[in-house]
């Protein structure tokens, strides 16, 4: 199997990093190790064509008297694209890690595991097997990040990341139960009840709530290990709403997640223009991507969806890894906008298929200004020229760190012309003009009324909250009170059965769990 071959490519480069670490080899060694393994691990994924459909069936195992299946793994054309985006993140974040500070062997190790198990997770062709591999990439973020937090205060907020991610899986488990059984994954969620619980469990893991839980505070980790984190969190999640079927949930839930994926999109399109800069603004990118992603998964276009997630990983790595001042490169990378924009051969040329709802033209309504704020927020944080001087980098680093961020643009580019059912594709023509023509006419307001372009404040200065944010905060101050509140029963708890009366507590407890197996 072709994408065992890309899995081991990454797994491979990060235990060869391990040892170097080990033997305590310079960077000189360790970054081109994990430079060439990335990069082959991209190219690999090309040849996963070759063989597509294809599936892995693993052994018989004890659990599948409880299972309908054992867990496998399945490569088709929507893993395709994730298993391409993924790889091609990756190697966006090695080959521009020379621009950062304060970033080792550890970190890059690190992300080539992490984008190893999303593999895996893209890969899953059933929610059991989805299940476990989710709550392998929470293993291993909160390994990493209890590794990296400086301060306890920071600790705590990774355990709390990791307790919403675990809520997230247990509503996929409990789905699981609703579904009776687990078969593939587009078969299993057809119930309705299961079918919202799947929906729920994918919200919860995309890694938005609560909004913006940095746990990193070092700019060049937020960058490129921050980045890796969020974006294959959600891609495992997208890759569950990429094979939801329309028949997952009722009409009438049908039309409410509609208006509420339009509202999100537009809230994040509109925070995501006028942040302060991409790093800061980037909750508010998974959440407008997402809203498009998730409105493409409910008026029965599984493609679109993939596209959307496409876009998320790849013009979300470029904008949140680059933070060198280089004039023309950042105006190449601006034409990246024109990925959002749903023209014809464009990979989201087929978001607007399969809009066969009564109430299309109102979604229309909803979702193209979304989209058009998430285009022109792309644009304008590639051309803020802000962060360090091109020229101040070594010149290995003026090499690599061009060809990190054109790798993932280059993906893009490939993604719409061949390879999947959404590449070549003419698309819906009026939804992309629409769009563009939103674009640019918030492209003048901007330019023409000082007062909207002001909205955006500078890199430097200290953010505002919101009305909302100070909601969210207030919400937060709650959380972590109770969170700390059942940390001191623990320690008490703990306290008082491994304290010098021990003993005495586990007779007693001997003594009452005998006499319930009496009484029953």
């Amino acid at each position: 199997m072709l994408a065992l071959l890309s899995f081991g490519l990454l797994v491979l480069s990060a235990l060869t990093l391990a040892g170097l670490r080990a033997w305590r080899v310079g960077r000189s060694y360790t970054w081109p190790v994990a430079a060439i393994g990335s990069l082959l691990a991209w190219a690999s994924v090309f040849a996963w064509q070759w063989t597509l459909p294809e599936r892995v069936e693993t052994p018989s195992w004890l659990a599948s008297l409880v299972f309908t299946a054992s867990p496998g793994l399945y490569v088709d054309t929507t893993a395709w694209v994730f298993g391409m985006s993924l790889c091609g993140l990756a190697a966006g974040v090695i080959l521009t890690a020379p621009a950062r500070q304060g970033v080792g062997p550890e970190v890059w190790l690190a992300t080539l595991a992490i984008i190893a198990t999303g593999i895996l997770a893209v890969l899953a062709d059933s929610p059991f097997a989805l299940v476990m591999i989710w709550a392998a990439i929470d293993l291993l973020e909160f390994v990493n990040a209890i590794r990296l937090t400086p301060t306890a205060a920071l600790s705590e907020r990774a355990v709390v990341a990791f307790a919403l991610r675990a809520l997230g899986t247990g509503f996929a488990m409990w789905a699981m139960v609703l579904g009776i059984g687990v078969g593939s994954i587009a078969g299993v969620v057809s119930a309705n009840e299961a079918g919202m619980f799947y929906i729920i469990a994918a919200g919860l893991r995309l890694g938005v709530l609560p909004l913006h839980i940095a746990y990193v505070t070092e700019p060049g980790l937020r960058r490129g290990f921050g980045t890796t984190l969020r974006l294959t969190a959600a891609a495992s999640s997208l890759a569950l709403l990429a094979r939801f079927p329309s028949t997952g949930i009722n009409s009438t839930v049908d039309v409410v997640l509609l208006v509420l994926s339009a509202l999100a999109t537009l809230y994040g399109g509109w925070k995501w223009l006028t942040g302060r800069d991409a790093l800061a603004a980037r909750p508010y990118w998974i959440i407008g991507i997402g809203g498009l992603s998730l409105g493409a998964v409910l008026t029965d276009n599984p493609g679109g969806a993939t596209a959307w997630a496409a876009v998320m990983i790849l013009l979300g790595g470029v904008a949140f890894l680059n933070s060198i001042t280089h004039r023309w490169l950042s105006r190449l990378l601006a034409l990246g906008g024109l990925f959002i924009l749903s023209l014809p051969a464009t990979v989201t040329a087929t978001a607007w298929q399969g809009q066969d709802n009564p109430l299309g033209f109102l979604l229309w309504v909803l979702f193209l200004p979304g989209q058009a704020l998430l285009t022109v927020g792309f644009v304008m944080h590639m051309l803020r020229l802000e962060g360090d001087e091109f020229s101040s980098l070594p010149r290995w680093a003026q090499a690599s760190f061009p060809v990190g961020l054109i790798v993932m643009v280059f993906t893009l580019f490939v993604l719409g012309l061949f390879g999947w059912p959404g590449a070549l594709q003419i698309g819906v023509w009026p939804a992309a003009l629409a769009v563009f023509v939103l674009a640019a006419g918030l492209v003048f307001t901007f330019l023409r009324l000082p007062i909207l372009r002001d909205l955006a404040p500078a890199a430097d200065a200290p953010a505002r909250p919101s009305r909302f944010t100070q909601i969210q905060l207030m919400a937060g101050s709650g959380f972590w009170g109770m969170y700390r509140f059942l940390s001191r029963i623990a320690g008490f708890s703990s306290d008082l059965f491994e304290g010098d009366g021990s003993l005495l507590w586990t007779l007693v407890l001997l003594v009452l769990f005998i006499s319930i197996l009496q009484a029953a």
